[in-house]
C-alpha cells in the first residue's frame, strides 16, 4: 500500500465507468434513482431472527467484484506486514556487539513480540491459522530460552577468564571452600553447556519452521484463494528467510566451538595426536546439543569429588580474611588437570622409591601416601583455552552482526524495502439505489479488523530498528539524514520523513492515474497532471539533480582499524551473506513451485524473481530494470550521497535509517485505509440493515 491518493475510476466505492464492475457511488445526484416509498409496515418477525437473517442476505448480495478486490488489498496489507517483520538492524561495532553478548536486549524484544505482538501468522481466522500462529508463538519461547542460555554463557565464559587469571595470582585463594581454579573450571563448564543449549533452541527452531513451510506448501496447494494464497507465498518467502539465518547461525556457532576446540587441542594433546585431540576436545563441546541429555554429565563435573583411600586430600588454602580453610577438589577442576597427584614412583620390581612423580588426578593413579597438588601450567593453559574461546566468540558475533547490515540493491541479507502491491483498501460510504449486490457486510469489515490488529506491532518493531539505526549514526550524522529527508516529528514524537511520503504520493497517484487512462482514454488530459505531480516529488529532494546517479554504496570511508576490519570480518560476512542469500533463495524457490503460485500471487506477495521459476519472474523486476528503478528512486539516490566518505557503520546506518522509514510509513498508510473502511463499512452496514430488514418484512407479508 501507498499513501493516500485520489479516488479514480474503477475503484471501489467510487464512481466507475461502465462495465468496469465497481460500484456507482450514490453520491453522484446522476446515479440516484428514487427509492420507492415504504408501503405498509408488515407483521415483524422475533428482532433476534429477523437481525440474523439480514446479516445472512448482506453476506449473500455480497458484490463478488468488490469482494475479489478487498481480499487482494487485505493480503497486500498482510504481504507488506510480514515483510516489515523480515527487516531487522543489528547495531554493529564492537561496543554494540558487547552489550548484545551480555544482555541480548534486542533478541528479547524481537522474540518476545513473536510469541503474539509481531507473530507473522496473526490475522488469518482459520484453524490452521490458529495453530500456525501457535507453533510461530512457541518459536519465540524457543528463542528467549536461547537468549537467556547466550547470555548466560556471556557472563560463565567471562567468569571463566577473571576467575583464571585471579587463580594464577592468588593461587591459594579459596571462596567458599572452592578455589579460584575450579570456579574457573566450574564457569568454563557453564559456559560450554549454556553455548550448546543456544544451538540446540536454533536447531528446534529450524525444525520447527521447516514444519511451517510444510505446513504452508498444504495449504497452498489445496487453496483457490488468489488473495489467501498471495499471503501464503509471503508467508514461505519469511521462512525461506528464517532458513537461511539459521542455517548460518549454527554455522557461525559450530565454527566458533571448531576454533576454540583447536586450541584447546593445540595445548593440552600431550602424547596424542593433534587430530585425536581436536576430535577429544571438539566432542565435548558439540555433544550437549546433539545428545542433550548428556547434560546431566556435565553437571556432575561441576559437583566435589572424592580422593581414594589412602591419599592425603586434606588442601588448604586462604580465604578472603587470609584465614587457612579446607578446600574442596571439583571434578571439572580434576579434568581440566588444575589438580593432580603426586606419588612415589615403582621401581622395576613394583617397589615404592623415593622419586616423586605427578600424575592425572584419577581413581587408578590413586595410591596410599599420595598427595594432591595444584597445576599452575594447567592454569595458564586453561586460561590461554578460555581466552581464546571468549574472544572467538564475540567475533563471531561481530561476524553475525555484520551479515545482518542493510545493503542497497539487494546486497543484505533482510527486506530493504516495501514491494508487496495488494492495491489500495477502499469501503463506500453511502448506500446506493441498487441494492441487489451491496458494497460491504459483516464478514469482510472483520477481515478488515484481523488485518489491521497486528500492524500496530509491526509499527512498534520497525521503529526500533529505526531508533537503533539513528542512534549508531550519531546526532550530527542523524541530523544530518533528517534534513535531507525533510524529517519532522509526529504526535507521538517520532521522525517521519516528509520527502519520503511525497514520493509515495507521487507513485499512488501515478498508478492510480494510469489505471483512469486505461479505462477511460483521457491520456493526454491526465498525463500532463500526472508528469506535474512527479516532478514535484522529484524537486522535494535536495542535492540530486545534476550529480549523476548510483547503483551502490560508495566505498566506504577506511582507516588502517576500518581497513583491517573490512578485509577481514567485512569481507567474510559478505561472503556469508552471499552463502546465506543463495540458500534463503534456493529453499524460496523450491516452495514457490511445490505451492504452485501464480504470477499474480507472487506480485501481490512482492516475492523476488530469485524465488521464482523462470516462467513467472516479474519483468519490471529483471536487473536492468532494477538498476534503473534505483537510478529513479530519489531516495535511494539520496542515500548514495549521504553515504559519501564516511565509514561503513555509519553507511549501515543510514541505509537502515531510510529503509525503516519506508516500511514504517507504508504501515502507517495501511492501518489507516483499513480503519477508514472499518469505520465507512460500519456505516454503510447501519445505513443498509433497516432497508433490507424492510424489504425482507415486505416480501414475508406478500408471501
Amino acid at each position: 500500500p501507498t499513501a493516500p491518493a485520489t479516488p479514480t475510476a474503477g475503484t471501489p466505492g467510487h464512481n466507475a465507468p461502465s462495465g468496469s464492475g465497481a460500484a456507482p457511488n450514490p453520491t453522484t445526484p446522476a446515479n440516484r434513482e428514487p427509492r420507492p416509498a415504504p408501503g405498509p409496515q408488515p407483521t415483524a418477525s422475533p428482532a433476534g431472527s429477523l437481525d440474523a437473517r439480514v446479516q445472512q442476505e448482506l453476506e449473500t448480495r455480497a458484490d463478488p467484484t468488490l469482494k475479489a478486490g478487498y481480499a487482494r488489498a487485505v493480503a497486500g496489507v498482510d504481504s507488506l506486514r510480514i515483510q516489515a517483520l523480515q527487516f531487522t538492524f543489528t547495531p554493529n561495532g564492537v561496543w554494540n556487539t558487547l552489550v548484545e553478548t551480555f544482555t541480548a536486549k534486542n533478541a528479547f524484544q524481537d522474540h518476545f513480540g513473536q510469541i503474539y505482538s509481531t507473530n507473522a501468522y496473526r490475522g488469518g481466522n482459520s484453524w490452521a491459522d490458529t495453530a500456525q500462529t501457535w507453533i510461530e508463538g512457541l518459536r519465540g519461547i524457543v528463542h528467549i530460552i536461547g537468549d537467556v542460555a547466550s547470555v548466560i554463557s556471556a557472563w560463565a565464559g567471562l567468569a571463566a577468564l577473571v576467575t583464571g587469571a585471579l587463580a594464577l595470582i592468588f593461587s591459594e585463594t579459596v571462596i567458599g571452600g572452592i578455589a579460584l581454579g575450579a570456579i574457573a573450571a566450574i564457569a568454563a563448564e557453564v559456559a560450554l553447556v549454556a553455548g550448546a543449549i543456544k544451538l540446540l533452541t536454533d536447531i528446534i527452531d529450524t525444525i520447527l519452521g521447516i514444519i511451517q513451510m510444510i505446513i504452508l506448501v498444504v495449504r497452498a496447494r489445496n487453496s483457490k484463494d488468489p488473495a489467501a494464497r498471495a499471503r501464503f507465498a509471503q508467508l514461505l518467502r519469511k521462512e525461506a528467510n528464517d532458513f537461511g539465518a539459521n542455517v548460518v547461525s549454527i554455522g557461525v556457532q559450530v565454527a566458533v566451538m571448531a576454533v576454540s576446540a583447536g586450541i584447546g587441542a593445540g595445548l593440552s594433546r600431550g602424547a596424542n595426536s593433534f587430530i585425536s585431540a581436536f576430535r577429544a576436545e571438539f566432542t565435548k563441546v558439540i555433544r550437549p546439543a546433539l545428545k542433550p541429555w548428556t547434560i546431566g554429565n556435565n553437571i556432575a563435573r561441576m559437583m566435589p569429588t572424592q580422593a581414594g583411600r589412602g591419599v592425603n586430600a586434606n588442601l588448604t588454602g586462604r580465604n578472603l580474611r587470609g584465614q587457612t580453610v579446607p578446600r574442596r577438589v571439583i571434578a571439572a577442576e580434576a579434568e581440566a588437570g588444575i589438580v593432580a597427584i603426586q606419588r612415589n614412583v615403582r621401581g622395576a620390581r613394583g617397589r615404592m622409591t623415593t622419586a616423586k612423580e605427578i600424575v592425572p588426578f584419577t581413581q587408578a593413579n590413586q595410591m596410599r601416601g599420595a598427595r594432591l597438588v595444584l597445576m599452575r601450567r594447567a592454569l595458564i593453559s586453561n586460561l590461554i583455552v578460555n581466552t581464546g574461546g571468549f574472544k572467538i566468540g564475540l567475533g563471531g558475533g561481530q561476524l553475525q552482526a555484520d551479515i545482518k547490515q542493510p545493503r542497497a540493491a539487494n546486497g543484505g541479507t533482510s527486506s530493504t524495502a516495501p514491494s508487496a502491491n495488494g492495491g489500495r483498501v477502499n469501503a463506500p460510504t453511502e448506500v446506493g439505489a441498487d441494492l441487489s449486490k451491496v458494497e460491504m457486510w459483516p464478514s469482510q469489515i472483520a477481515l478488515f479488523e484481523n488485518s489491521k490488529a497486528p500492524l500496530q506491532g509491526a509499527v512498534d518493531r520497525t521503529q526500533r530498528q529505526y531508533d537503533m539505526a539513528e542512534s549508531q549514526a550519531g546526532p550530527e550524522l542523524a541530523a544530518q539524514v533528517r534534513t535531507a529527508f525533510q524529517g519532522a516529528n509526529n504526535s507521538a514524537g517520532q521522525v517521519r520523513f516528509g520527502a519520503m511520503q511525497v514520493q509515495n504520493d507521487a507513485q499512488a497517484g501515478q498508478a492510480n492515474t494510469q489505471r483512469g487512462l486505461q479505462q477511460t482514454g483521457q491520456a493526454q488530459q491526465q498525463s500532463t497532471a500526472m508528469g506535474a505531480q512527479q516532478t514535484r516529488a522529484n524537486a522535494s529532494v535536495t542535492r540530486i539533480q545534476g550529480e549523476g546517479t548510483k547503483l551502490q554504496s560508495p566505498p566506504p570511508k577506511e582507516g588502517v582499524l576500518g581497513w583491517l576490519y573490512n578485509q577481514t570480518i567485512g569481507r567474510i560476512g559478505n561472503w556469508i551473506g552471499s552463502a546465506q542469500r543463495w540458500v534463503t533463495n534456493l529453499v524460496g524457490k523450491w516452495a514457490m513451485s511445490a505451492a504452485g503460485f501464480s504470477k499474480e500471487e507472487m506480485d501481490i506477495a512482492g516475492v523476488e524473481n530469485d524465488m521464482r521459476e523462470d516462467a513467472l519472474k516479474d519483468q519490471s523486476s529483471t536487473q536492468e530494470a532494477q538498476d534503473a528503478a534505483t537510478r529513479a528512486d530519489q531516495i535511494q539516490q539520496t542515500v548514495f550521497q549521504l553515504q559519501e566518505n564516511k565509514t561503513r557503520d555509519e553507511q549501515y546506518a543510514i541505509q537502515a535509517m531510510a529503509d525503516a522509514q519506508r516500511f514504517v510509513q507504508a504501515l502507517e498508510d495501511a492501518d489507516r485505509q483499513l480503519a477508514a473502511a472499518i469505520q465507512n463499512g460500519g456505516s454503510y452496514i447501519a445505513q443498509v440493515t433497516p432497508l433490507i430488514a424492510h424489504e425482507m418484512q415486505t416480501e414475508e407479508a406478500q408471501a
